[in-house]
């Protein structure tokens, strides 16, 4: 019980700051686009802008993934294995 709180605890806030550090990947910034150089024309391209919606909608379902699998096993410890 006492190692499933510490398992709680702790991987809430680190959850937020992956989400953050992957969230500030995906914008355009000092010619970076996902820690590539980039120019500018290649960040407008099609193709780019379906990779970003694509990166943006598989962050928020690896979000919610990890943030649902702590709160199952610290609610439904006490199932029984048997």
């Amino acid at each position: 019980m006492f190692l499933n709180i510490i398992f709680f605890a702790t991987l809430y806030p680190v959850l937020f700051i992956i989400c953050i550090v992957f969230a500030l990947q995906n914008s355009y910034k000092d010619g970076m686009l996902f820690a590539v150089n980039m120019k500018r024309e290649w960040v407008e391209d099609e193709n780019v802008k379906a990779i970003q919606k694509r990166f943006k909608k598989e962050m928020i379902w690896y979000s919610l993934i990890l943030a649902i699998i702590p709160l199952a096993v610290f609610l439904f410890h006490t199932f029984p294995y048997r």
